[in-house]
């Protein structure tokens, strides 16, 4: 994992176009903003906890081939 310090308006670049920018820090929080290609999903990690549950709910309900 790699752990830097960053004030506001700095920015993080991530290769394939990802972007990650220090929008505001307050009261122990961070507030950042995250440019990513279309192709590539950006979630919280609870919202991508619940996708995951919602695919292996799917994928138990697919029938098995014979």
């Amino acid at each position: 994992m790699l752990v830097v310090r960053r004030e506001v308006d700095e920015r993080i670049i991530i290769s394939g176009g990802i972007v990650i920018t220090i929008v505001e820090t307050a009261s122990g929080y961070v507030k950042v903003g995250i440019d990513a290609p279309p192709h590539i999903d950006v979630d919280r990690e609870e919202v991508w906890l619940s996708k995951q549950e919602v695919r292996m709910a799917s994928a138990m309900l697919r029938p098995t081939p014979e």
